[in-house]
């Protein structure tokens, strides 16, 4: 018998399957994503609009997840030589329909200026 009093470990499998749900659920409510909602099926984008609205002074998206691919776009596969750092966007794949998604979140979160772009000068107030 071990601690949990099973002899086999399977009630040790049913905690842990439980455990594994709520948390499923747990995430799933703190990014607002009902369950069998459409972002419940596209949980890409709720996190994109996480990252857009922290305080960062940067946002950086993956492209593979604007394109909402799996890990067969990976950049890098550790502790495998060869194969990394090839991935390349689709070719079609910057679209006005993914620009639309994007650009409202820009909008909103001020996130549409260049960070890394020469600063716009200020205007010189006159004392008088």
């Amino acid at each position: 018998m071990n601690l949990l009093g099973s002899k086999n470990g399977k009630r040790l499998q049913n905690a842990e399957r439980l455990q594994a749900e709520q948390m499923c659920i747990r995430d799933r409510t703190y990014l607002g994503l009902a369950i069998g909602s459409d972002e419940a099926a596209r949980p890409v984008w709720p996190l994109i609009r996480a990252i857009s609205t922290s305080v960062a002074g940067m946002a950086v998206v993956p492209a593979q997840d604007l394109f909402e691919l799996g890990s067969e776009a990976r950049m890098n596969t550790p502790s495998v030589a060869a194969g990394n750092w090839s991935w390349r966007a689709p070719e079609r794949g910057w679209t006005p329909e993914l620009a639309a998604l994007l650009a409202p979140l820009a909008e909103v979160t001020d996130r549409d200026n260049d960070p890394l772009g020469v600063p716009e000068e200020e205007p010189e107030i006159s004392a008088e």
